[in-house]
Formats: C-alpha cells, sequence, structure tokens
C-alpha cells in the first residue's frame, strides 16, 4: 500500500479526505494527519509516507515553507489550492511539486491524480531497489563473507585458488576442466570442496561473477550489451541474457533503463 499523510488546517475538509474517499480500493492508506505546516513536518519525519496531501495557507506554518523545511524530500506531493492562491504555484513547481488539485475538491480530480501519482511512486520505488544496489546484496556473501572464511582456513587454499583463477580469466572460455588445469588439481576435487565451502557450485560462481562484471560495465554507459556480454565471457548475447535474467530477475536492458531513469531522477533532484 502507498503510505498517505495529508495536512490541512480545516478539520471538516481533512476529515471528509480520510473518511469518506476509498483509499484502499486503488492501493492507498492513509497513515497520518495534521492540522498545520509545524506539525506536518514533525508527522512526514517520523512516518516517512510515499505521498503528502497539503494545503498551502496554514497556521504556524504554511504548507510550502513547511515543505522547503523537510531536507529529504523523497514523497511525492499533492497541493490543495484555491483560485485565490494559485499566485504561490510557481514557488511550488520549483519545489518538485507537479501535482495541484483545485478546492472544492471533485472525487473524479482527485482519483485522476492519485493514479498519476500512484506510477510516480511505483516507479521511484524500483529506481530505490537499484540505488540500494540489489547486485551488491545479492552478493554479498559471494565476496565477502566467504572470503572471509576461505582466507581463514588454511585446509581450504584450494578454494581460494580457484576463486583467484575465476576472477582472472572469468572473460575468457573457463570450466572446471581448466581450472584443474590452471591450479593443478583434480576438477573432482575442486567441485566438491567450493561447494562445501562456499555451497556454490563452480559454475554457479563462474556465472555470478560475470553478472557482477556486466553490472559495472553497464553503469558505465559505454558499450552496447552484446559487447558487454562478450567482455563477461558469454560467446552468446541470448545465454547472457537468460543468466542475468535468472540472477537479476530483470533483464539487461531493463536494467540499463531503471539506470537511466534514476539518474535522470537524481539530477532533477539535484536541480531543486
Amino acid at each position: 500500500m502507498i503510505k498517505v499523510v495529508i495536512i490541512e488546517d480545516e478539520e471538516l475538509l481533512r476529515k471528509g479526505l480520510i473518511y469518506t474517499f476509498d483509499w484502499q480500493s486503488i492501493g492507498f492508506i492513509v497513515i497520518g494527519e495534521a492540522e498545520n505546516g509545524a506539525e506536518g513536518k514533525r508527522l512526514i519525519e517520523q512516518l516517512n509516507p510515499d505521498v503528502v496531501v497539503t494545503d498551502i495557507k496554514m497556521p504556524l506554518m504554511d504548507g510550502l515553507s513547511m515543505l522547503q523545511s523537510i531536507e529529504k524530500r523523497d514523497f511525492e506531493t499533492i497541493i490543495m489550492t484555491g483560485f485565490a492562491e494559485f499566485e504561490y504555484a510557481k514557488k511550488a513547481i520549483e519545489l518538485s511539486v507537479s501535482h495541484f488539485v483545485l478546492k472544492p475538491i471533485e472525487d473524479e480530480k482527485l482519483l485522476e491524480i492519485l493514479m498519476k501519482v500512484k506510477d510516480s511512486v511505483s516507479k521511484q520505488k524500483e529506481l530505490m531497489f537499484y540505488r540500494k544496489g540489489i547486485h551488491e546484496e545479492f552478493f554479498v556473501d559471494l565476496f565477502d563473507g566467504k572470503k572471509e572464511v576461505i582466507s581463514q582456513n588454511n585446509s581450504n587454499k584450494i578454494v581460494r585458488k580457484t576463486i583467484d583463477f575465476i576472477h582472472e580469466h572469468y572473460h575468457e572460455k573457463i570450466s572446471l576442466k581448466h581450472i584443474g588445469k590452471g591450479i593443478d588439481m583434480s576438477s573432482g576435487y575442486i567441485s566438491r570442496t567450493f561447494k562445501e565451502v562456499t555451497s556454490f557450485n563452480v559454475n554457479d560462481y563462474i556465472n555470478r561473477y560475470r553478472i557482477f562484471k556486466s553490472i559495472e560495465l553497464l553503469k558505465e554507459d559505454r558499450y552496447r550489451l552484446y559487447e558487454i556480454a562478450e567482455m563477461v565471457g558469454f560467446r552468446e548475447y541470448k545465454y547472457f541474457h537468460h543468466v542475468f535474467t535468472q540472477y537479476m530477475k530483470c533483464s539487461p536492458k531493463e536494467f540499463m533503463v531503471a539506470i537511466e531513469n534514476m539518474s535522470s531522477y537524481d539530477q532533477s533532484k539535484r536541480a531543486v
């Protein structure tokens, strides 16, 4: 559910919005209300809503001053305004407010705006998903925790050698047989020991590391997708696409678009 906070000094209007509009049927839930900007600021910082619906003229602190005072404005804002207050629109736009609803509020108009907001919030959440580095979270056990275990256990130096070999030759055609020859050890022993220590089989580790390296190249925005596939050791783009989608739950193209959108979103926020 998309979390909403409503800030309006007129109690009748505020309560009417909360209790007469069917928020839940369209995927929203009102988690808080405030009657002035100062209280609204505290509420926003405490509850971290996805959407803030606010009036402009309110006691103690007006709606625009409230928005301006909040350092982390990672929410969508809907301004409730009357015709006489529309001169505030320019300042609101400067604060990245793009949604306005005129009083008296009509359900159909509010619904139209909320559906736009819902789409925007969904996109922002998708970008946050990538911003938090899902690939880093996905690979953390592979490249951090396991390394420590391996390096502390002398009996598993074979696993350390296997990892080093993969990191050095991932862009080439490698298999258990190649690794065995490279570190002078039987492929069967490598396979058993690697699985026992890391919980990954060798081929799985190779593919994961290749995808990890492909993400670094995707972020550089310098290469075509088929070029990246070849650079990280996939001879066929179709197989790269399959493996990438299997691990990342999205295609390479979708990941690239998400990175581009994230960059555009960050630039728009910095411009405010």
